[in-house]
């Protein structure tokens, strides 16, 4: 029988009386009363998956993406998503001949005229990020690029992104190549925060690690 609080990336899996199990993400409880009677910890995960999955498809769905259309003769000929209705320059009006290519939003009441290359250079700077959901979790002063705004994340705010249960998947192991370290230097960044061997990760290598994971552009 489970008789201590655990983690599965950051969700926090909370023992009951009866073989019984909360689950929370921060402060808040998700799911209630779950039966795990006769698993232990190291089963949790794979035996409350589909509830996991389920938790991270409504927290995924808190973040809202947008089309955004490329037009040519009326037609959609390519696009992409971002996390607002419509990128900058985009003016309400409805296409017209004045130009062969068109941004359009989904809901067509919003375009520009664009060129190939403009676009390119729209989609590059304005689609959003693969797992931008994931990065809209976490508190501004994490994800900030202002240096002297910044703060270094929490072990449970690097769990979002890292680690058993993390909603990239990746492991630390994997983690630490793609910023360039060891996996024992890694390590540091991801102990409990209160261990005498955890560091703060620097704000170089925590931002390269969200774009290196599709957590920002």
């Amino acid at each position: 029988m489970l008789k201590e609080n655990f983690m599965v990336g950051p969700f926090e899996v909370r023992p009951r009386s009866g073989g019984r199990v909360d689950i929370s993400y921060g402060l808040k409880t998700l799911a209630s009363n779950i039966d795990t009677t006769g698993i232990t910890r190291h089963e949790v995960a794979d035996s409350l998956g589909d509830c996991f999955a389920q938790l991270r498809d409504e927290l995924r769905a808190k973040t809202e993406l947008h089309p955004i259309n490329l037009m040519q003769s009326g037609n959609r000929i390519a696009g992409f998503v971002c996390e607002s209705s419509i990128v900058e320059g985009m003016t309400a009006g409805l296409i017209d001949d004045r130009a062969e290519f068109w941004l359009q939003s989904d809901n067509r009441l919003y375009s520009m005229p664009v060129s190939i290359d403009g676009y390119a250079s729209i989609r590059s700077t304005s689609s959003a990020a693969p797992l931008c959901w994931v990065r809209n979790l976490l508190p501004v002063d994490v994800v900030t690029t202002d240096p002297e705004q910044w703060r270094a994340p929490s072990s449970w705010e690097i769990r979002h992104v890292v680690g058993e249960g993390s909603f990239t998947g990746i492991s630390g192991a994997k983690a630490a190549a793609l910023v360039g370290m060891t996996p024992q230097n890694f390590r540091k960044y991801t102990a409990t925060d209160g261990a005498s061997t955890r560091q703060n990760i620097s704000f170089a290598a925590w931002h390269l690690l969200l774009k290196k994971l599709g957590v920002t552009r």
